[in-house]
Parts: structure tokens; sequence; C-alpha cells
């Protein structure tokens, strides 16, 4: 009887994933179906597991796990109310907010407690059903009571390295790096006042180095927006930072390691033009190595006030970073921001670039979190922060393109960087260079650089031909960035 079941069982899969479409869009719904948000998704013998929150009968945001099958069809959902005069707080600032490690399933979230009015936060360890199998509560201390998490990974001991921020409460913010064992119980934890070093303050992801055991953390300065790597020794202490954004500034949001031992990091470059009051920024993601060295950098994309990555998939022999493009700004028009999937080889070239719109209207989509399916293709969650409650979880299967329609690969909204034609001309160049774009192009950065690799100028041109004065160079050689693509050229 028992191998009856277990062949039943296993008949059971292998017709769901036989039937498992390639591509969907499919939203879930809690009692009392007031608004809710999905942040995470991780992969599940019967499908995918959904991590995010949801508002319960009195008002009260509480940590809520979503189970579906293969197809996307509803399967249990599972809602863990806060502490007395707790609300989990939003989330979009934790990145992979839903990972599964080791074939176990991890969260950190951090809450409002309502009446001191500090911050605290929690690590959950999940099976596959849902159920918490334990619960962390992480507090801050006498002199930085506030603390809030931003992102969670597994250490080679099999503990974790938790990132985020702390402070007194309305106080100034600093910095943290949390060391726990594998139980989650904290081993260590290093606060940096970056302000007084006029540095950064924010931090949103920490790794450790599969091979020396330092960490590479990654974020952003608030004043200015100016972005930064840091590589700490195995205790905590930093070692060195590196700053690899424009003078205009930038933001960096997560880290991931590559097979060859490097990092790539990515998040968005402001560009140095705004729409009234707001910056226009690109998509960024850059590639390094443990001592901080840049390998290289690629800012792609239209600029807009909402164009930045999240988070990235590193797959056998590429990258697929993954965050939203805010489609409507750039024509004055509003706010859409659409599904921006990119993918990368390893040496920096762009294979393509997917806008996708997930929501068919003016909308302020969130997509911060990208899975290779077991399923075949992509999957990834996301929400609609101004839309009208109640708002949904969404759950959006792409295939092995990481396309949302047939033909994608080919035709409609999918843009394809490398079919972005750019020429310049004469090569060699004495007084002008001629630098000619698609017609239908918006307003983008070029850059200049000398044969060092150092930024000398940064120009913003648009479609047809635009003309750089460079008669004021020394003669030699250059190299020009439009895009993702790079040209050399002699100044005479």
């Amino acid at each position: 009887m028992k191998v009856l079941t277990s062949l039943l069982v296993i008949f059971i899969c292998m017709t769901s994933f036989a039937q498992a479409p390639e591509q969907f869009i499919e939203t879930y719904h809690f009692p009392p179906n007031y608004d809710s948000q999905s942040y995470g998704v991780a992969n599940t013998s019967y499908g995918y597991m959904l991590a995010g929150m949801s508002v319960d009968s009195v008002g009260v945001w509480g940590y809520t796990v979503l189970g579906v099958d293969s197809i996307g069809s509803q399967l249990w959902y599972k809602r863990y109310p806060m502490a007395n005069n707790q609300n989990m707080c939003i989330g979009w600032f934790t990145h992979d907010f839903l990972k599964k490690m080791d074939g176990s399933y991890y969260s950190i979230f951090y809450t409002h407690d309502i009446g001191t009015e500090n911050y605290t936060s929690y690590l959950l360890k999940l099976n596959e059903q849902g159920d918490t199998l334990w619960t962390k509560h992480l507090l801050g201390d006498a002199q930085d009571s506030t603390l809030e998490t931003r992102s969670v990974s597994k250490t080679k001991d099999g503990g974790f390295l938790i990132s985020g921020i702390t402070g007194p409460f309305m106080g100034d913010a600093k910095c943290f790096l949390l060391k726990t064992d594998s139980l989650g119980n904290t081993q260590w934890k290093q606060k940096y006042n970056f302000t007084s070093q006029n540095v950064v303050e924010n931090v949103y992801a920490a790794i450790e180095d599969s091979i020396t055991s330092k960490i590479v953390m990654v974020g952003y300065r608030n004043t200015n927006h100016k972005s930064f790597v840091c590589i700490l020794d195995s205790t905590g202490t930093i070692l060195q930072q590196k700053f690899f954004n424009s003078s205009d500034g930038g933001l960096l949001f997560n880290v991931k390691q590559l097979p060859d031992g490097n990092f790539i990091a990515v998040g968005s470059e402001y560009t140095g033009n705004t729409v009234g009051s707001f910056d226009m920024q690109k998509p960024m993601t850059i590639k390094f190595d443990i001592n901080g060295n840049l390998i290289w950098k690629n800012v792609t994309g239209y600029e807009s006030i909402g164009n930045c990555f999240y988070s990235a998939l590193i797959e056998d022999n590429s990258i697929l970073s993954v965050g939203f493009m805010d489609s409507l700004y750039p024509q004055n028009m509003g706010i859409n921001t659409m599904l921006c999937i990119e993918k990368t080889s390893f040496s920096g070239n762009v294979i393509f670039r997917r806008i996708i719109n997930i929501f068919d209207s003016n909308s302020n989509g969130n997509y911060q979190t990208l899975i290779k399916s077991d399923f075949g293709g992509y999957a990834t969650v996301a929400y609609n922060s101004i839309a009208q409650a109640p708002n949904p979880y969404i759950l959006v299967k792409l295939d092995e393109w990481a396309c949302l329609s047939e033909g994608c690969q080919t035709a409609g909204i999918d843009d394809v960087e490398n079919d972005f034609m750019v020429h310049i001309f004469p090569n060699p160049a004495y007084e002008n260079l001629m630098v000619s774009l698609p017609e239908n192009t918006l307003s983008t950065a070029c850059i200049l650089f000398d044969n060092l690799g150092k930024e000398i100028a940064r120009y913003t041109i648009s479609g047809g031909d635009n003309n750089l004065n460079i008669k004021s160079l020394q003669s030699g050689m250059y190299s020009i960035q439009v895009h993702s693509k790079m040209f050399k050229f002699i100044k005479n």
C-alpha cells in the first residue's frame, strides 16, 4: 500500500511537471480580502512558495506564506500574527525576501512596535508547507534600539549573515552586520557609523566569500546617493571601501558571487538629468573581485525616475538582473513601472533586456526577486503599491527566454540591447566626434574614458547625430560608452 501511494505521488508530480505552463500570471487573495503584498518566491516539490505580508481582520499586517502548484493554483496559505502591539513593516527594503537554502526556507523582516515605537526584526526558518521550524526575534541594544533588517545570506559554517540599519528611534541611523549560528543565535554584531566617516548610511546586502571567508557588503549613502562596496574580514571589520558610480551618484541593492569567485552587484546610477524634482537613473550592474577591483560596469536602458535592478540570478554562464523600469516618466505621462529583466554574460555583454507590462495600467509595480523555476523558465512575484485595496499576491511565470508572451524573443515591447545601433565617426578624429543613434532614442548618457579607463567627460545625447567637441583632448586612444556598448577611437 505504501509503495502504491508513493507511486501515485510520483505520478501526480510528473503529470504536474509535464502540464506546467511556460508562462502565466496568477493573483491570490486572503480572507478577509484586505490588502496584501508579495515580496519573495521559492521552488518547492509541489510548485512554489510565496511570502510577503497581508492585513488581518483587525487591520494588522502579518507575515504570510502561500503555497501554489506548478500551474499556479492555490493550495494553502498561512498568516502568522505578530506579537502584541506589533505591525509588520513594508518589505520591499528586503531583497530576496524568501530564500531556499539547504532544503529549508528563510525570511527576515522587521516590525513596528506600537507603544515603544521601536523597530525590531525577525529571522524565520520554515518547512515546505510554510510551518515555522524556529523564529528568532532580533533586537537592538541600549544605545541603538531600532533594528531594521535588509538581507540574509548563508555562511560556510551553516550560519547566517544579516545586514540592515540600526540606531535610536528617530535618531541617526547606522549600518549593522550580524552573524548567527545555524539556529539563528547571534554570535557577533558590528555597527558602522559611516556618517562620521563621510561614506555611507544604508547597507542592503552582505555575503561571505566562498574562498577567503571575507565579507562583501553593498549599499549607498543617503546624502548624494553614493553607492558603495565594502570588503570586510570574517569578523565584520572593514578592510576597504570602494565607490563605482559616476559623480552623479548611484545605488546598490544586492550582491551575488559568481562561479569564478568574483562578484556581481546590482542597482542604478543617476544620469545627472532631472524631471521636475526627480533625479533620472538607469539600471546598473558591476563586476568586481574580492579586493574591490572593478572588472566592468554596465549602465543600460533608458533613463527614467524609476529604473533600477534589485536582485540578480546567477546561472552557469550568465547573469539575470531583475528590477523595474518606469516607462512613462520620460514622456511626462505619470508612472508605470514595468518588470525589467536583463541577461548579461560573465564578460559583461548584454544578451537581452526584457521590458514586460504586468499590470497593463498606470502602476507602481515592484519586482525584487527572480528564481530559476524547477518547472522550466523563471518565476518572480509582484505587487502594485499604488493600487486600490485589495491588492493581491501576484506570481509571474516566464519561459526560458524570460518572456511572458509567445514570440517576444524577436518582437514586441521586449528590448534587445544588442539591436541598439550606435555609430561613431570619423575615426581617427581631430576636433569633433559624431555619435549617431536611432532617431527615436530618448536622452541617454555618453561617457568618455581615457586609455586607463578613467572617466573624463560625460555628455547627454539623443536620437540622430550628436556632435561632441573633443578638440581639447590630448592625442591618443580613448573609449566611449553608450548604453552597454563600448567603442574605441583615436584622437589626432
